[in-house]
């Protein structure tokens, strides 16, 4: 991400005061460094394929614009309320695709796994890759944010919001090797929680 910060913190410096009107400064210095962001989510996202990355940005964006608390002091920290933001839209969007497959199914009772399951790949102790369900992550991560709330973190980070390991430990306050160590460990649970080992 490029760190030409200075408009954009002083753009956040004015939405934490209340300038409503801020977020029409915001946007166009962080669009394309979302859209990059959306752009790798979505490529990687099979059972999202019709989700447009200009779609996924605004949406994450008005998420952003109705939170109730914005104390985002630096670019990244933006980006890290950003990448949350992707994500819990695009786990919506799983579900709701998931509702009118079933609608559409009727009483067939034919499993809509198949259809949302998108290439999300985790590396197992014996280095196999694995494509795992898009929502069952979600669930997933919210059980490791239960035990690991730091973990879980990072992979939303990194996963969601495409960030490296050396912004990743800005967000955190934590160093690089905590980060990396977070990461190693919150894959190799979630391997294990999602079945990846068989």
């Amino acid at each position: 991400m490029p760190h030409d910060d200075e408009p954009v913190l002083h753009a956040l410096a004015d939405l934490r005061a209340g300038d409503k009107s801020a977020w029409d400064r915001l946007l166009p210095l962080v669009l394309e460094d979302l859209r990059k962001v959306a752009r790798v989510r979505i490529s990687r996202e099979r059972a999202m394929i019709t989700i447009q990355p200009t779609a996924l940005v605004n949406e994450a964006f008005c998420r952003l614009i109705k939170a109730r608390e914005i104390d985002w002091t630096s670019r990244v920290q933006f980006f890290a309320a950003a990448a949350l933001a992707m994500r819990r839209v695009l786990v919506d969007a799983a579900r709701s695709r998931a509702r009118r497959a079933d609608a559409h199914r009727g009483k067939s009772g034919e499993s809509h796994t198949n259809e949302l399951n998108a290439p999300i790949l985790i590396t197992t102790q014996d280095a196999k890759l694995v494509s795992l369900d898009f929502v069952e992550l979600d669930i997933a991560l919210r059980e490791l944010a239960e035990i690991e709330p730091r973990e879980a973190r990072v992979v939303d980070l990194r996963f969601f919001g495409g960030m490296s390991t050396p912004e990743i430990a800005e967000v955190l306050r934590v160093s690089e090797g905590t980060v990396k160590n977070d990461w190693a460990h919150a894959r190799s649970w979630l391997g294990r929680r999602m079945g990846a080992e068989t």
